[in-house]
């Protein structure tokens, strides 16, 4: 039987949350508010991330909390 890749951990949470963070703020203000509110948290986890000394930047995080984000919207569309 053939097993399908895992989704690492920390990627799965930046994907929810990216999801969760969309979903929240475009439920309540919009669409547009949902979008930069997503890519706000995307970014600045990640700014926190770069001067934290027990973490990195890592463009893969923002691609995953964004592609939380886009799944969301396409839900709330679909």
């Amino acid at each position: 039987m053939m097993k399908l890749p895992e989704i690492e951990a920390d990627k799965a949470n930046h994907f929810i949350y990216g999801l969760a963070i969309y979903a929240a703020f475009a439920f309540a203000l919009g669409d547009l508010v949902g979008a930069a509110a997503c890519f706000a948290a995307a970014f600045g986890k990640e700014a926190y991330d770069h001067f934290s000394p027990s973490h990195r930047w890592c463009w893969l995080d923002i691609a995953w909390t964004l592609l939380g984000g886009i799944a969301a919207f396409l839900i709330r569309i679909g």
